[in-house]
């Protein structure tokens, strides 16, 4: 993911820790605290903006922030409910040894695309020369 799309992710998510709706607010807590594991160079902005969610004025998103804080300081691994899924491949495919392959390439097609470009533009210099004449 680019860093473009980790910071839109990070202006979403601070803009939704400002919601009027106290759960828009804690599940907000909980997508920055996948983008805390997601992105490092964000660790410390996510880490102050979920430390100023201690301070909530409803019970449960604070007490939500804190554990939150709590998991984050302890630098536990992240929870397996916020892990991105990845298709699993096949043993069979992980297992077997890949070799670099060349692309497959297409002179033949690329040489008469060319060939056909140069007999169009010599044909329509040949018919504007005679249409204008």
């Amino acid at each position: 993911m680019s860093n473009f799309q980790l910071y839109e992710r990070y202006n979403e998510y601070s803009t939704n820790l400002i919601d009027i709706d106290p759960k828009v607010r804690q599940r907000a807590i909980g997508k920055m605290m996948q983008l805390f594991y997601e992105a490092p160079q964000l660790k410390l902005s996510i880490f102050s903006k979920i430390e100023q969610m201690k301070e909530d004025s409803d019970e449960t998103v604070a007490n939500y922030a804190k554990r939150v804080l709590q998991q984050l300081q302890s630098r536990k691994e992240l929870p397996s409910e916020y892990v991105p899924r990845r298709p699993e491949l096949p043993s069979a495919i992980t297992q077997t040894p890949t070799t670099p392959t060349k692309p497959p390439q297409n002179v033949k097609s690329i040489v008469i695309s060319i060939v056909c470009c140069i007999v169009f533009i010599i044909f329509f210099i040949f018919l504007t020369f005679y249409i204008l004449r």
